[in-house]
């Protein structure tokens, strides 16, 4: 943006970095939109593909007007901001949230353009975790904490979809320092989901990642090196997107992989379930010819299985939601009807297909699950929402969205310690709460 005060003879920039005041992220210069107040013409806005910002002295200082600075960044903490609701971000995958368990108060969640963030007061407010990790655009993949101690954080991270990173912090988020990279063993690609082994040492973690285009590393010293452990997945097709571990059998795990697009060929092979007996040293593809998002173990009984899976007319199982009650041997396709009927927009798609993003069990409640939808344009449509089953999957109903602003959701969380509780992400809103604020321990 420039200005010019001689009638446009001369001109000079109006937005420049060091004129923004306030600001959690400052992408660039970049000018989308322009408004100017009739009543009070030294007051401006102006937006572009990130964000929004106001000026009261004609241009000399700006504020981002979609959130507001609760507290000025320390040199012991960053700035902390609260939203106003004029969010423009899109949360990431199923794995982009955690809940410290030992205190619910405590959340790490992240973006698809600004990386990592955490909350202490139940998502009221937030700062962004910079501290080891690059601070500009950028997607983080997955968060996961210690199941021993919630202190030692891993999350993924990268400059775009692929090329993501491990890091690691044992002080809570303070600072983080980077493990998990292509000189460590991991490849370049996006990693979605990351589990920890809770039987193995404190000291030397078993951790699991599902790298998208490569399959399933493993590593067994904490995260400061990783090795392939993908044998028995098609060389062809890794798109892996979810891990899960079995909470009864460490070594148990499933794998929900998505189609696989080469472009260099411009195939597509389908995506599938595979599940492992012996910590990933082999795996065995249980259901094939699938386009499966995400995944999760029944906390109740191990031998349910649920998967949600994007619904694509030239695959053989064109369903929106599988289950299993025998351990993954065989599945069934539940009827997507329900999803369909679903509160959202219609979208791009004309309401013929469902692509379910995440699914999460209640730990205290049998058989009552929920399942989140988003669309094929995440961050453009407005998606179906979130669904709630109490039979296992069997059936399923809308869940209230009164307050949600966008029904396209890539991430669902159900709070382990007050399961009433529930957090979604958002193709382009953000992230909200459903239920009271948690807790400070």
């Amino acid at each position: 943006m420039y200005v010019t005060h001689d009638g446009g003879a001369t001109w000079q920039p109006a937005n420049r970095a060091g004129t923004v005041k306030s600001a959690w992220f400052f992408e660039g210069q970049s000018v989308t939109g322009l408004a100017i107040d009739p009543r009070n013409p030294s007051r401006l806005l102006y937006c572009n593909d990130m964000d929004l910002y106001q000026t009261l002295d004609g241009g000399a200082s700006w504020d981002q007007v979609a959130t507001r600075l609760v507290r000025a960044a320390t040199p012991d903490h960053p700035a902390v901001w609260r939203g106003r609701g004029c969010d423009i971000l899109c949360a990431g995958g199923p794995q982009a949230l955690a809940v410290d368990p030992s205190n619910p108060a405590t959340i790490y969640f992240g973006y698809m353009d600004t990386h990592a963030w955490k909350s202490d007061d139940g998502g009221e407010t937030c700062y962004r975790l910079t501290n080891g990790i690059s601070s500009g655009y950028g997607r983080m993949g997955s968060v996961v904490l210690d199941p021993h101690n919630p202190d030692v954080v891993y999350l993924s991270k990268g400059a775009n979809y692929d090329r993501q990173r491990i890091y690691k912090s044992v002080n809570a988020g303070r600072e983080f320092h980077l493990v998990g990279h292509e000189g460590t063993g991991l490849p370049p690609g996006a990693v979605f989901s990351m589990v920890i082994d809770p039987t193995s040492p404190l000291a030397r973690r078993v951790l699991y990642a599902a790298v998208t285009k490569y399959g399933v590393y493993r590593s067994l010293d904490g995260g400061q090196s990783w090795r392939d452990c993908s044998n028995g997945l098609p060389k062809n097709s890794r798109n892996a997107l979810q891990i899960v571990m079995d909470p009864r059998n460490p070594r148990r795990l499933f794998l929900a992989s998505g189609a696989h697009y080469h472009r260099d060929t411009r195939r597509r092979e389908p995506g599938y379930i595979a599940r492992s007996i012996d910590g990933g040293d082999n795996w065995t593809l249980v259901k094939r010819r699938c386009e499966s998002q995400c995944i999760a173990i029944d906390p109740f009984d191990s031998a349910k299985i649920y998967a949600g899976n994007r619904n694509f007319s030239g695959l053989d199982h064109p369903n929106a939601f599988y289950r299993s009650s025998d351990g993954g041997d065989t599945w069934q396709d539940v009827d997507q009807g329900a999803f369909l009927a679903g509160p959202g927009s219609r979208g791009g798609d004309r309401g013929e297909r469902v692509f379910v993003s995440s699914v999460a069990c209640d730990p205290t409640t049998p058989g009552r699950l929920y399942a989140a939808c988003r669309e094929e344009s995440y961050d453009i449509n407005n998606g179906r929402g979130v669904f709630v089953s109490k039979d296992w999957g069997a059936t399923w109903q809308p869940f209230p969205l009164k307050g949600l602003t966008k029904y396209s959701i890539g991430t669902l969380v159900v709070d382990p310690v007050d399961p009433s509780r529930l957090y979604v992400g958002t193709g382009g809103n953000g992230f909200f709460r459903f239920g009271p604020v948690g807790a400070r321990r």
